[in-house]
């Protein structure tokens, strides 16, 4: 008998062992017109929990694509002052990802892997705009139409 590592979400963030399908659960109870996925991705050399906010799921290869909008923006206000109390400050997302949809494998998981080498394939600059959309709630640092704009319209960054 191999033991080869684990077959649930939960990992090691921090010292601290936390599960993405807890933090999943709080933003599902918000009740969100988006779908949302948590995965781990490396930012700036660092683990950091990215949640990625989709308005549907797809089946099969996908070009995923940014989608970033003024909407976006605000549904992410919501969803974090929503998780606040609800988790501990360790298990907040640190950078939300919109995204055209959720890729899904064809026995209709939701493909982890797919999500992290899609944030892993965009450029440090696209890494860092997304990071200040992510912040920007908390600092007001830009609108999502800004972000936009400094990513360029028809965003084409992505992985097959």
């Amino acid at each position: 008998l191999y033991l080869t590592g684990r077959r649930d979400s939960q990992v090691q963030l921090h010292a601290y062992r936390i599960e993405l399908g807890e933090i999943e659960a709080a933003l599902h109870a918000a009740e969100s017109k988006w779908s949302i996925a948590v995965e781990v991705v490396t930012y700036n050399e660092e683990p950091r929990i990215a949640s990625f906010l989709a308005p549907r799921f797809v089946s099969g290869p996908h070009s995923l694509k940014l989608q970033i909008a003024d909407d976006v923006k605000a549904e992410i206000l919501r969803l974090m002052s929503f998780i606040q109390p609800r988790l501990l400050k360790f298990c907040y997302p640190e950078l939300w990802i919109p995204v055209d949809a959720l890729p899904c494998t064809l026995t209709g998981k939701l493909n982890r892997k797919h999500l992290r080498d899609f944030f892993h394939g965009l450029s440090p600059s696209t890494q860092n705009e997304l990071a200040m959309l992510s912040t920007a709630p908390k600092r007001d640092a830009c609108s999502a139409a800004q972000v936009a704009c400094r990513l360029g319209t028809g965003i084409s960054e992505g992985l097959m």
